[in-house]
């Protein structure tokens, strides 16, 4: 989804959070909303992907080929969006309750995003290639 959306979508949960008084810290709430940027840090390693493969080196080659690209059916790494790292902040969060904020937040962009996929190809098969052990079993396979 468009970063409008994710940070809509946190916008308005975060509002809800501080409407309720589940959280009451004026900076909590801004950072639920900036929270919703943290899987877009994907992107770099995109770039990198770009640079190293494609061998794009001018930034409007980089910007048109990025445009192109179907991130979430794409089968490239994308840490921020793999199960592995989310089950990681889930078990933070036992230990740091602040990166709760920060779990919910990942979720529902997580969330936004498979809603946006389902609904272009009505398939959630894509899913497996999100995980970081998907891909390193693939890669131990190859010959």
């Amino acid at each position: 989804m468009k970063v409008f959306f994710h940070l809509a979508a946190n916008t308005c949960v975060a509002l809800l959070l501080f409407i309720t008084g589940i959280i009451t810290q004026p900076l909590a709430v801004i950072s639920f909303i900036l929270y919703a940027l943290l899987p877009y840090l994907d992107i770099v390693f995109l770039f990198f992907y770009l640079l190293i493969t494609e061998k794009k080196k001018e930034p409007k080659d980089l910007i048109s080929a990025l445009k192109k690209e179907d991130f979430l059916a794409s089968g490239r790494t994308y840490v921020f969006h793999s199960p592995e790292f989310t089950l990681g902040i889930m078990l933070l969060t036992i230990y740091y309750p602040v990166l709760v904020l920060l779990l919910i937040s990942l979720v529902l962009h997580l969330v936004l995003d498979i809603l946006e996929y389902y609904h272009k190809n009505k398939s959630l098969f894509f899913l497996r290639r999100w995980s970081l052990v998907w891909h390193l079993a693939q890669f131990m396979r190859k010959p």
